[in-house]
């Protein structure tokens, strides 16, 4: 019995071990704190994305990363979550030790005891903010896009539309949601003669065309456009989608 013991201890002490090494290698931020939010614990990585070290933040409460602007109720809506017993999921604005701000991917979980006491709340994060900046860059680049005049059109290798502008709704009469996935020949030339797609194969030819071309809105009405059309390589060098800009030019063409 004693042998047995003795053996189930040393796998409680390897199970022990192996999942303190986990923490210890993890790539993500890990802070263990007690009921009263009093920070007990922080893995290596919560040093490396911070700059604060296990002793200076020891004993105290994760609000001193907080950057300050979060909405009003932020908080109190997390601890309602946390404080029901259920896990609590999102993203913080924080400051690092040296008052950089970043952005993290945050799941905060009750501990509780036997009793079913919460003891203690364990928080993983993840740092985004390159995630976050790039999208922030997206959105601002989308923006820009949509305040254009011209249409501003992306479509794949078989002329399917992946990216439809208001400059696009614009001129063409098509929404963006009807335009989405179809054929940009259909939508604004229908015709698939060979003249119809002489700049199509143009640009992928020799990766760029620039012309006047007539195409057909929504309605039928037949509109005169200078077109400019590039082919969007991929990093290997091999075409991936064109981008065309085109601006309407039917009443400079009138008068």
């Amino acid at each position: 019995v004693l042998a047995h013991d003795v053996t189930e201890s040393r796998r409680a002490e390897l199970e022990l071990r192996k999942r303190s090494l986990a923490i210890e290698r993890s790539p993500v931020a890990v802070i263990i704190t007690d009921a009263a939010g009093a920070i007990e614990y922080v893995n290596p990585k919560f040093t490396e994305t911070t700059g604060y070290t296990l002793a200076e933040v020891r004993g105290k409460n994760p609000r001193l990363l907080k950057a300050g602007d979060a909405p009003p109720g932020f908080y109190a809506d997390m601890w309602r979550t946390l404080s029901a017993g259920q896990v609590w999921r999102g993203e913080l604005h924080n400051r690092r030790k040296n008052g950089e701000s970043f952005w993290e991917a945050a799941t905060i979980a009750p501990i509780a005891d036997h009793e079913g006491r919460v003891t203690h709340y364990l928080a993983v994060k993840e740092d985004i903010t390159a995630q976050k900046e790039a999208r922030e860059r997206i959105e601002e680049q989308a923006a820009l896009l949509n305040a254009a005049s011209d249409a501003i059109v992306a479509m794949d290798l078989q002329r399917h539309v992946t990216y439809w502008n208001r400059g696009a709704e614009r001129v063409y009469g098509w929404t963006a949601a009807e335009a989405m996935g179809r054929d940009f020949s259909e939508l604004v030339l229908r015709d698939t003669s060979p003249e119809a797609n002489e700049g199509w194969l143009k640009v992928q030819a020799a990766g760029e065309f620039s012309g006047e071309r007539q195409h057909l809105t929504k309605t039928g009405e037949r509109i005169a456009v200078q077109v400019r059309a590039s082919l969007v390589r991929d990093r290997h060098g091999r075409g991936q989608k064109i981008l065309t800009a085109s601006t309407d030019i039917t009443e400079a063409k009138r008068t």
